[in-house]
């Protein structure tokens, strides 16, 4: 389970990444999920970037920073 969300925000990250999906659109669909899946499994991801992919993960990460100030704006009281 955990892959294929895994994959899923990945492929979702690539695509903001690329400017073929806004990131306001992203965020009105599923901010929430992005921002409590990418808290949650941040550290299971850093660690996989050293024990054995580099790359692991990078564009949910991108992902969570596009999303996370957005979020922000909207919602001053979750701000970190």
């Amino acid at each position: 389970m955990r892959t294929t969300i895994c994959k899923y925000y990945e492929g979702i990250g690539v695509l903001v990444k690329r400017g073929l999906i806004d990131p306001t659109f992203v965020d009105d669909l599923m901010s929430s999920a992005i921002m409590k899946y990418w808290e949650k499994y941040e550290p299971i991801a850093k660690e996989d970037r050293k024990r054995w992919m580099p790359m692991a993960a990078e564009y949910q990460e991108y992902l969570y920073t596009m999303i996370k100030p957005i979020v922000e704006i909207q919602y001053p009281e979750l701000k970190t």
